[in-house]
């Protein structure tokens, strides 16, 4: 009987992984066609690094990285985000007590 295994790492900084291995040559090309489906499905849902897809509610809004202020805590690109107040700047890295970045960039009139 064949072994199949399938691992899919979600990565915080948007570097997504679908991986299957198997033993069976005729039972890896319909598991890379599922790994392929899931993994799609991952990047739709959650985005990449630089190619974040635009969701709403709390989610990021955009990844243009050329626009986007730098913090000045973590010297990183934010992200824009969508809150209930609407789109605002986020830095998604965590301080050293391990909770995320509080810094908001001024506002620009």
């Amino acid at each position: 009987m064949a072994q199949m295994t399938y691992q899919i790492i979600l990565s915080t900084d948007g570097k997504h992984t679908v991986i299957v291995t198997g033993d069976n040559q005729g039972e890896m090309q319909a598991a890379n066609a599922w790994a392929k489906a899931t993994y799609e499905g991952i990047v739709e849902r959650y985005g990449l690094k630089n190619g974040i897809k635009p969701l709403s509610g709390g989610q990021p809004v955009s990844s243009n990285t050329e626009e986007a202020p730098i913090c000045q805590v973590h010297q990183v690109p934010m992200v824009l985000m969508n809150g209930r107040k609407g789109p605002f700047y986020s830095c998604h890295e965590r301080m050293d007590d391990g909770s995320f970045c509080t810094y908001r960039p001024p506002k620009t009139a």
